[in-house]
């Protein structure tokens, strides 16, 4: 049964401000839950390393955690080979720890998504805070755009590059 005013009047709906700050606490649990790039979730797989082509520019991390950043000349179920600096390094598989592609980074990406998902979250948390007063559009719109600018801050911090390989943690070790 419909609710109305002795005039006859519907009552105006009053907003639940909780409701939108759990909605932002949803988006942004989701968001963190979302799951990575297929390329991300095998990093694990040396295959990736044999689908780079000759004179593709790559990080490779040892184990000791000294870096060698060249071009990529070739790898073999054992090993990989980069031309670093004009010298020609081979590199055990057993002391590689990560290669990263250092072509197209992503970080521009990883920007805008953090945007939308800042903006999402801002506007809904904005609602919950305006809702509260009559013209709020001030908070709403503030509570966006700082929300906006920090997602987009965060994303751009993400690593910008793919990894292709990351070794698997040695025995007894947690990630």
């Amino acid at each position: 049964m419909k609710r109305r005013r002795v005039d006859g009047t519907r009552p105006k709906r009053r907003h639940d401000p909780r409701g939108a700050a759990w909605l932002a606490v949803l988006i942004m649990t989701v968001a963190a839950g979302l799951p990575r790039p297929a390329a991300a979730q095998s990093e694990g797989s040396w295959d990736n390393i044999n689908q780079l082509r000759a004179g593709q520019k790559i990080q490779v991390v040892q184990m000791n955690l000294k870096s060698q950043e060249g071009k990529f000349l070739g790898s073999s179920e054992t090993s990989i080979t980069l031309n670093a600096a004009g010298d020609e390094v081979t590199i055990p598989r057993e002391d590689v720890m990560r290669v990263t592609l250092q072509e197209r980074p992503k970080r521009l990406r990883n920007a805008l998504i953090g945007a939308a998902i800042g903006a999402g979250a801002g506007f809904a948390l904005g609602y919950a805070v305006s809702a509260k007063e009559a013209g709020g559009e001030v908070e709403l719109l503030s509570v966006a755009l700082l929300a906006t600018a920090a997602g987009a801050g965060a994303g751009a911090s993400l690593p910008s590059y793919p990894t292709l390989y990351r070794a698997p943690p040695p025995a007894g070790r947690r990630q």
